[in-house]
């Protein structure tokens, strides 16, 4: 994807583009090497020469990630296997599992710092800080400066807590509408899978398929903890229809949920009305992602701790978010890939279609128009022959221009990484979190990070207009965003393994349940020691940047002592010039190279020298440096 396009691109611009054009189709590798020998492959020194950095350090988050993800996919199949072999979920490997994938939580963003480090200094924003301007939707009041004096634009902050005041609600009301809507979804799922157990062993004949509206399918413990889950009803086809279909509709309508949620965070965004882009984009990924992560996660966290206190509510619960986390990260995300990549190119193939006819038509009548001329053009040239024979050439420039594929590329929607960026920390989300319910969570997140790298790299080929390249350091505020994420996934992991695992359980029984309380708390806190640990232990740059950074102030300082050197050396010859010195060179090791290369680097007007040479050059002869030599007192004549 980028390896062609970004090299076509550039190529373009250079004189010998249709020499190289042979042959970079012959470098363009088999399918059998993309899809499998160069999944993890991505050339981001081109992306980051064409489309900037900003571009460049999201496909590097994804190829970061991505690769760290074997591990832990490898590890997440082996405790799979163990629980299906067994035909247990709750197998003794949970613990370790869930230890393992913190770990390498923790390790992932640690590298993450040292690789976006390394991309930095290679090239070349390593601590880059963008001196950010008032944005021009910005609005408030000129209020002079006390310091510079200047008028500048100020808002006061009691106008923006009032805003705060009727944003949050709203934010509230909308987000919480969300999850009433979720959590009525899953519990008609759930009175339909009890509905289906009754009927099969001959409790009741009411139709399984039947929807309860109103609040009363809120509240019923039955359907949620005291199923009797067997395996002869998980091979049942109905019933596995029944545990995924509702919720399965309910994944197809989240991009529609999402982009309802997203366009109430921008509306809002705008009305709290902030000054800057970075501050305006931090409160933006704050709303999004909490309405996302409720939208997401919800389900998922209320199975898991309102399914507990005895095995059959455990398996019960366990399953419904083993459901929930498939069908998010499967059916959600690949819907959402398709509306993204292939649905706004077929708008614009509708709409190029359509340019294209208007384009024919408008050419049409040109033609038309031009063989009327030419009739009357015949019988002579008068004055409205000549006013529209202009007129049709101006038509015809103008068609021309329309014809460019500018105005093609015009018709694509502008490329924006924030979604992108959101849709892999939900992706990063389900691994950290929920690995330990579905340990086959690692593989399906490889599969869609290598999905995202590829569909994301078309999408910005295809798909959008070019981006402005951007000088970033790193993924900014995202970064943020994943820590927060580790410290969610520590406080889930521990918790579940708590209160679902069954060793833990029966430590519970033998120290009581205030005890346990008191380990996963202890347990949890260890954890995120580990995390500061590593974060501050473990240097943030590479050996290799730090060798080239110190070989950098090693250049550094040696040119500074060296120009030191050399200024002291002209303080002391005008000292002693001052003091009536002998009229003879002052030091007799310095010879009169020396005092020339002096002359070069002091501060003198040349206004008055003549210029040698045909370049136009100023060039300074023996002559001339022994006058500015003894009139700067280097020298005495």
């Amino acid at each position: 994807s980028f390896t062609t396009k970004s090299s076509r691109s550039l190529d373009d611009e250079r004189p010998e583009a249709g020499k190289k054009e042979k042959d970079l189709e012959s470098d363009i590798p088999s399918l059998f090497k993309r899809l499998f020998l160069g999944a993890f492959y991505q050339p981001l020194t081109s992306i980051e020469e064409y489309f900037g950095e900003k571009v460049a350090f999201y496909f590097a988050w994804l190829q970061h990630t991505a690769a760290h993800l074997v591990v832990l996919t490898a590890v997440g199949l082996i405790v799979f296997i163990t629980q299906v072999s067994t035909g247990n979920w709750d197998t003794p490997l949970r613990p370790y599992f869930a230890v393992f994938v913190m770990m390498w939580t923790f390790v992932v963003l640690v590298n993450w710092k040292k690789r976006a480090n390394f991309l930095a200094h290679e090239w070349g924003t390593m601590n880059y800080q963008e001196q950010e301007t008032t944005r021009p939707q910005f609005h408030g009041e000129y209020v002079r400066d006390p310091i510079t004096g200047e008028d500048v634009l100020m808002y006061p902050k009691w106008k923006r807590w009032l805003k705060y005041c009727i944003s949050i609600p709203v934010t509230l009301l909308f987000t919480f509408g969300t999850l009433f809507v979720i959590l009525w979804v899953h519990a008609n799922r759930d009175l339909q899978l009890a509905r289906y157990l009754d009927q099969k062993h001959g409790d009741t004949k009411s139709n399984a398929f039947q929807l309860q509206f109103g609040l009363s399918a809120f509240g019923q413990k039955r359907p949620v903890v005291e199923l009797d889950i067997t395996s002869e009803v998980l091979y049942d086809p109905v019933f596995l229809f029944l545990l995924a279909g509702m919720p399965g509709i309910l994944g197809l309508c989240l991009p529609l949920v999402n982009f309802i949620l997203m366009r109430l965070s921008v509306l809002l965004n705008n009305f709290e009305n902030y000054r800057t882009v970075s501050e305006y984009r931090s409160q933006l990924i704050i709303k999004v992602f909490s309405s996302r992560f409720v939208s997401h996660f919800a389900v998922a966290y209320y199975y898991s701790f309102v399914s507990i206190g005895n095995e059959t509510a455990i398996q019960n619960g366990f399953l419904r978010v083993a459901a929930a986390v498939l069908i998010y990260s499967t059916v959600a995300r690949w819907w959402e890939n398709f509306l993204h990549v292939a649905f706004p190119i077929l708008i614009e193939k509708i709409r190029r279609r359509n340019f294209n006819a208007k384009l024919s038509d408008e050419l049409r009548e040109i033609e038309l128009e031009e063989e009327a001329i030419a009739r009357l053009s015949d019988s002579g040239m008068s004055e409205e022959v000549k006013k529209r024979q202009i007129a049709v050439v101006n038509r015809r420039l103008l068609l021309d221009q329309a014809q460019d594929d500018t105005w093609l590329e015009l018709m694509r929607p502008a490329h924006d990484s924030f979604p992108e960026y959101i849709q892999a920390v939900i992706q990063f989300t389900f691994v950290s979190c929920f690995s330990v319910v579905l340990p086959v969570t690692p593989l399906i997140c490889l599969v869609n990070y290598l999905i995202s790298m590829r569909l994301d790299a078309y999408k910005l080929c295809k798909g959008r207009r070019r981006p402005l390249a951007e000088k970033t350091g790193g993924i900014g505020v995202w970064e943020h965003l994943l820590h927060i994420v580790a410290v969610i996934s520590v406080l889930t992991n521990c918790w579940l393994i708590g209160f679902t695992s069954s060793q833990f359980i029966w430590i519970g029984e033998q120290v009581g349940q205030v005890s346990l309380f008191a380990i996963v708390v202890c347990w949890e806190h260890f954890m995120l020691l580990i995390k500061y640990i590593l974060q501050t232990a473990i240097s943030p740059l590479p050996k290799t940047v730090r060798d080239a950074m110190k070989k950098e102030r090693f250049v550094l300082d040696e040119q500074r002592n060296k120009s030191m050197r050399k200024r002291g050396r002209r303080s002391q010859y005008h000292r002693q010039s001052q003091h009536g010195g002998p009229k003879v060179l002052q030091d007799p090791t310095v010879d009169e190279m020396s005092i020339a290369s002096s002359v070069d680097e002091t501060e003198y007007s040349f206004a008055e020298l003549p210029y040698h040479g045909n370049s136009g050059s100023l060039r300074l002869t023996p002559k001339h440096r022994r006058e500015i030599a003894v009139e700067t007192g280097l020298y005495s004549a």
